[in-house]
């Protein structure tokens, strides 16, 4: 278990197994070179213009990812109802 404080001393992050394997929580892992190329060459965007996911996020710590690194949530898409990705820029 990690636990992070922040300014004044704050609990910022709280990795625990118990909040990774939560079945509300969306699988996350690193996302490669090619699903990201393919992803943004799709849709006409940049990296730059991806949501963002905070490199202390609890979701995240797991997977020790730098960076400037892009990570994919794989979640149920309500309306669809079939499993997606959705990716993430990891900022700092």
């Amino acid at each position: 278990m990690f636990i992070l404080l922040g300014f004044f001393g704050f609990l910022v992050g709280l990795m625990d197994p118990v909040v990774i394997n939560n079945f509300l929580s969306p699988k996350v892992e690193s996302a490669t070179d090619e699903e990201v190329a393919a992803f943004l060459t799709k849709y006409g965007i940049t990296k730059n213009l991806l949501p963002l996911i905070h490199v202390t996020d609890p979701a995240v710590l797991h997977l020790k990812v730098a960076v400037g690194n892009v990570i994919k949530a794989m979640r149920k898409s309500p309306v669809t109802n079939e499993t997606e990705p959705y990716y993430r820029l990891v900022v700092e």
